[in-house]
């Protein structure tokens, strides 16, 4: 198992990322990740890495961001709950990618741009009103 994906903190700021004096766009952000497979969190987690995030695997309340591809689960309850962004794994590897080719990471705009939207494939179905009135 990859040792970004336990229960520790790991975090781009260790290591070779604090020795050198790129820009990491994402210092400061703890990110855990949600109905994710293990090999998509993985490597989602280590873009997020080199982009100077820390990740976790619990959702705790250093948790800054979620990554998600559906709505659901407890870490998304607990991440709406706490008015935490969630996001769509998109929003890393376009970070990721913007990074690579050395253009500006603006983490707030990719942020509103990858969101996940609340009611997004949600459907109600509403009772207890007759046909005229739903209409």
């Amino acid at each position: 198992m990859h040792e970004h994906l336990s229960s520790t903190v790991h975090c781009g700021d260790s290591g070779y990322a604090s020795r050198n004096l790129t820009p990491r766009p994402l210092r400061g952000v703890v990110l855990s990740a949600t109905g994710l497979s293990t090999t998509d969190k993985g490597a989602l987690f280590e873009q997020a890495t080199e982009l100077g995030a820390c990740t976790v695997a619990p959702f705790t309340a250093r948790v800054t961001r979620l990554i998600a591809d559906a709505h659901g689960g407890p870490k998304y309850m607990c991440a709406v709950g706490r008015g935490n962004p969630v996001v769509r794994p998109s929003w890393i590897m376009e970070c990721y990618q913007l990074w690579m080719r050395g253009d500006a990471v603006d983490v707030a705009e990719m942020t509103r741009k990858h969101r996940l939207p609340t009611f997004e494939d949600v459907v109600l179905c509403p009772t207890g009103i007759d046909a005229a009135r739903r209409a």
